[in-house]
């Protein structure tokens, strides 16, 4: 691949990247399984994007971020209030380590439906 090719490629990445963070941010993650979904296919498509250097690591923790539904936002941003860590959305964390936290949330909340129909 000549580098014209190559610049093209991420060009399209990118926006395939920017396409899926759109659609994600209008549905609710509701569940590990969502969760797992969402963070398989952010990485199959972020992970060449910042191999090249055509989005930064800052970057691709924030697009992480923006492609949940603004509800799923606001409970993560309460859990990780609540359980006291420092990582600020959108700021300098890494978007794998926001993946942990969310899972296990849904967790949480997995466990507590489950145990309230019981």
């Amino acid at each position: 691949m000549s580098d014209n090719e190559i610049f093209i490629w991420l060009q399209h990445s990118r926006q395939d990247l920017q396409d899926f963070i759109d659609q994600s941010s209008k549905q609710l993650v509701e569940d590990n399984i969502d969760m797992a979904h969402y963070f398989k296919h952010f990485q199959t498509l972020s992970d060449p994007l910042v191999s090249y250097g055509y989005v930064s690591e800052k970057e691709c923790n924030k697009l992480f971020f923006q492609g949940f539904h603004p509800d799923t936002c606001r409970s993560l941003h309460q859990h990780i209030i609540n359980m006291r860590h420092k990582l600020q959305p959108g700021a300098n964390f890494d978007f794998r380590d926001l993946f942990d936290i969310a899972h296990t949330f849904f967790r949480h909340i997995q466990l507590a439906v489950e145990a309230k129909a019981t």
